[in-house]
């Protein structure tokens, strides 16, 4: 974990599949110009489930005496958000869902095949087929080549560690005691519409947005429009003047 302090509120961040630590940093240096601290997190080297991870994540925030935060998370790291909401409820300020789901069903079918033979596979011919599925989905943007060296970064271990994590668990039930942000994008063909509507009908969001352009990585492919959503969105959260 990677904390950087600025004042007394926290956003902590948790990237995608292809993501790492550095992944959502412009965000953070963005909020913490406006006061705000932010801390990033990634996911183990080594097999590891999302309740040892978020109880992990937790367990680092209390240790630097952070009892209270907001929490951010993308695709895998919005789900793995929703269980930290589900298992630590008291401590979290606001959720905010970035083009992500409730339920892992369409993806455990999408991508069993891979997960099964993901591991006979070498390493190389893995990140080729991840690069060109990610090619072919949002090739049309200019900053395509920020993802591609995502999925560069990452091992075939990291790939299955990750994929082992995420389709173990089906659905996360959480109660809201807090404000929700629900975030995803009109041109983001990973998470299909359906999915879309069942994230919206369980986490019950206190605000939407829909990007029209930024595909599955908004806070990428439209930084600017993402960030001042974000900042507008923690704004009301927090009760600033700013």
């Amino acid at each position: 974990m990677k904390l950087e302090k600025a004042g007394s509120n926290l956003i902590v961040f948790i990237h995608g599949f292809f993501g790492n630590l550095e992944t959502f940093r412009p965000q953070g240096e963005f909020l913490k110009e406006y006061g705000f601290s932010y801390a990033l997190v990634t996911y183990p080297k080594v097999e590891f489930s999302l309740i040892d991870f978020v109880d992990c994540v937790v367990e680092k925030l209390l240790d630097v005496g952070m009892e209270r935060f907001s929490v951010l998370g993308t695709s895998m790291g919005g789900f793995a958000a929703q269980l930290l909401a589900a298992r630590y409820n008291s401590r979290i300020d606001s959720l905010i869902l970035s083009n992500t789901f409730a339920s892992t069903a369409v993806f455990r079918e999408k991508n069993k095949f891979i997960a099964m033979i993901a591991p006979l596979l070498p390493e190389g011919l893995i990140k080729y087929y991840l690069k060109n599925v990610v090619r072919k989905e949002y090739g049309k943007y200019k900053d395509v080549g920020k993802i591609l060296q995502l999925v560069d970064k990452i091992s075939k271990k990291d790939v299955l560690v990750r994929l082992k994590a995420l389709l173990s668990i089906e659905a996360v039930e959480f109660e809201k005691n807090f404000p929700v942000a629900v975030l995803d994008s009109a041109d983001d063909v990973t998470i299909p519409e359906d999915v879309k509507s069942e994230l919206r009908f369980k986490a019950r969001p206190d605000f939407e947005y829909t990007f029209k352009f930024g595909g599955h990585f908004p806070y990428i492919f439209n930084r600017s429009e993402y960030n001042s959503i974000l900042l507008n969105f923690l704004k009301e959260v927090y009760s600033l003047d700013i």
